[in-house]
């Protein structure tokens, strides 16, 4: 367990192990010295996925390239910001069962689109593996940082 204060008030955060206890508490010092703390539960969909997507530098030591960044930002302005700003009005309050749904629409929309073109069913297999993992990487990279950002028991 972490506490800290923000606004003269004391929270608490939660942390699976002592490691990421003291990673999760210097995190939020800094958030908070520089002004850039948001409180968890009124941050929205749009203002953390804006904010990650001008901000990811990679998980590698490669780093992230500005055409990758360019690309998540129209899948994540596009698809979405809208589908999760109609469902959820923070990102606190996106469930795993919210997660399946976004993939579930990206899914019936790729298939939609491959039906439309006449694909057959070796580039559809094809066309919904690449889908799938896009998908996967900016869905992992995005929800799982703010996962990492937002760790409670019941968030897990």
């Amino acid at each position: 367990m972490v506490t800290y204060r923000i606004h003269g008030q004391q929270s608490k955060r939660y942390a699976r192990t002592y490691a990421e206890a003291l990673d999760l508490k210097a995190t939020l010092t800094t958030d908070i010295c520089r002004g850039e703390y948001r409180e968890r539960a009124k941050v929205t969909v749009e203002e953390y996925a804006k904010d990650w997507i001008d901000t990811y530098i990679g998980r590698t030591s490669r780093g992230f390239r500005e055409s990758t960044r360019e690309g998540y930002r129209y899948s994540i302005e596009q698809r979405a910001i809208p589908f999760f700003s109609k469902r959820t009005p923070t990102l606190a309050s996106i469930s795993p069962p919210d997660v399946r749904a976004f993939i579930a629409s990206l899914f019936a929309r790729q298939a939609q689109h491959v039906g439309q073109h006449g694909a057959t069913e070796k580039q559809e297999v094809a066309t919904r593996r690449g889908a799938e993992n896009r998908l996967a990487a900016g869905c992992s990279a995005n929800l799982g940082k703010a996962r990492q950002r937002q760790k409670d028991p019941h968030n897990r």
